[in-house]
């Protein structure tokens, strides 16, 4: 057993990652009649997984009495080829709760010396997550100007406007296609003079306009996060949770180091015989095998090539059935260690095995399910503007234009900036003040830009309601028969033409899959809700 196959056991357990359940048990008693030490195992392994909580149990017990009264799926149809995956994901459980309980509560000092032992999860900055709205200064564009569309901006601020509408509808930055987010941002990375104004911003405060070189700016903090500390009862959870984890890694680690000693654990991770690799071993545990390429196959999600001839499989899916083969050693281990007969383990298979039995049913209950025309229609209009809103449709001319300057991939970030603000200067001084009453102004004018500037296009787009992330917020902003100012998007220069703005509905038709699986959802809602205990 290679190193690196070790280590992929302690990731498995770190990830948590859960093996599908597949088992199922032959009796069924009524929930009931269940002794309160099953209810225990319930409480204590599986519901966490579940989300734990009243909610958890209701949803669990729900599933577990219509299971016990169907016919539909049998314990035979839910059975799988080896139902000792079951055991182990239980004997995990199990044994991280035991392991958890011996590892007890760390002092101040393990806190500390275990975040100081991972500085990247654990060293943090102050932060803020910032919204801008950026009025550009073109070259051409006058002070008054400028500063009469900030007063604008700021008049609708103040009348109480949803500040990312405005940066959608206002603002020349990139930012303005996801409502002028410029994302979460740590003490050091602003200039000092704009770094000291915003981090002292109360949250929600909107501060502007603000006037620099580029331009004028409008800027809002809507989130804060303070700088690690373990006085912080967030941050002191976030390391206590990791210690722990890290304490009953260990202690797993040490496990399947000894059971693999003791009982002669191989991996074979590619087939002797392409011919009849699902019937060759993944795993050997004492020269047996114990789990198959067949049954590894079946559990991974990536597909593995089909082989005849080169025997090799490819990296992701080789990766992936690792962790689940590191994931069954660590579950045979703890099995062992817990004792096959241990009775917490067999209640804890049969919890696991009615819950996977309760998700089939309800799976197949779901997709049964099949509405007539006119349960379609009847539910479309009763549930029309959330399953098929009204959206915006536009006419429009869209003019691009990539600078010579700009279509090099390797130039700086400074470069393009520089070519950027150039290339929209160079726009805006042969489209401001244009009088563009008609279609036919807009066409005569793009016309002259594709001549003036050499390889520019336009396009005539007619009842779309969707272009790109960097258009759609000028489509959204340009009334009709206006043209917008020169924007920025992917190394092209823009321009749009607002020939015509309305809204409308895509229609049945096009929204029929939407209508079936709402309504199937609600229908099988009706359903558990009719059946709950």
């Amino acid at each position: 057993m290679g190193p690196m196959f070790k280590s992929l056991f302690l990731i498995c357990f770190l990830l948590s990652a859960a093996l599908p359940a597949v088992a199922s048990s032959d009796a069924k008693p009524a929930w009931d009649s269940l002794t309160p030490k099953q209810r225990v195992v319930w409480d204590e392994f599986l519901a966490p997984s579940y989300g734990g909580g009243e909610g958890a149990t209701a949803a669990y017990k729900t599933m577990y009495n219509i299971v016990a009264d169907s016919d539909s799926v049998t314990s035979e149809a839910l059975r799988r080829e080896d139902l000792t995956l079951e055991n182990n994901l239980c004997a995990q459980r199990i044994l991280s709760a035991d392991f958890q309980k011996q590892a007890g509560e760390p002092s101040d000092e393990d806190l500390r010396e275990y975040a100081t032992a991972s500085p990247l999860s654990f060293n943090r900055k102050e932060r803020i997550n910032l919204d801008s709205i950026h009025l550009r200064r073109f070259d051409s564009e006058t002070s008054e100007s400028l500063k009469a569309r900030a007063a604008k901006v700021k008049e609708a601020i103040d009348s109480g406007e949803d500040f990312g509408a405005l940066a959608e509808r206002y603002s020349d930055a990139r930012s303005r296609a996801i409502r002028g987010s410029a994302g979460t941002i740590e003490r050091g990375q602003l200039p000092p003079d704009m770094e000291k104004l915003v981090f002292d911003l109360p949250v929600g405060k909107i501060v502007g306009p603000i006037e620099r070189k580029q331009g004028i700016y409008f800027w809002r903090v809507t989130g804060r996060l303070g700088e690690f500390t373990l006085d912080n009862k967030d941050d002191r959870k976030r390391v206590h949770d990791g210690w722990v984890r890290a304490q009953v890694g260990k202690r797993f680690q040490a496990l399947v180091n000894e059971y693999q000693a003791a009982h002669k654990v191989e991996t074979h991770s590619e087939p002797v015989n392409p011919e009849t690799w699902l019937q060759e071993p993944w795993i050997t545990v004492d020269g047996k095998p114990v789990l198959l390429f067949s049954s590894l196959y079946a559990l991974v999600t990536q597909e593995a090539p089909a082989l005849p001839d080169e025997r090799k499989w490819s990296d992701g899916w080789k990766d992936e059935a690792s962790l689940r083969a590191g994931q069954m050693v660590m579950g045979l281990a703890a099995l062992e260690h817990l004792g096959k007969e241990d009775e917490r383990v067999r209640d804890c298979t049969a919890m696991e095995s009615l819950m996977s039995a309760g998700k089939a049913l309800i799976h197949m209950r779901y997709q049964q399910l099949e509405p007539t025309a006119e349960q379609i229609a009847s539910h479309y209009q009763e549930n029309i503007d959330l399953l098929d809103p009204l959206q915006p449709r536009y006419t429009a001319l869209v003019w691009d234009w990539q600078p010579e300057s700009l279509r090099e991939k390797k130039i700086s970030s400074k470069q393009l900036t520089e070519g950027y603000t150039e290339a929209l200067n160079q726009v805006y001084d042969r489209t401001h003040m244009k009088n563009l009453a008609t279609e036919q102004d807009a066409t005569a004018l793009m016309e002259e830009l594709c001549r003036a500037f050499p390889g520019s296009q336009f396009k005539r787009f007619a009842d779309i309601d969707s272009i790109g992330p960097f258009i759609d917020p000028i489509l959204f902003r340009t009334d009709s028969g206006h043209l917008s100012r020169p924007f920025d998007r992917d190394r092209l220069v823009s321009i749009v033409y607002m020939i015509d703005r309305t809204k409308a509905r895509k229609g049945i038709e096009a929204s029929k899959e939407m209508v079936k699986a709402h309504w199937r959802e609600k229908t099988l809602n009706d359903y558990i809700n009719a059946h709950r205990p």
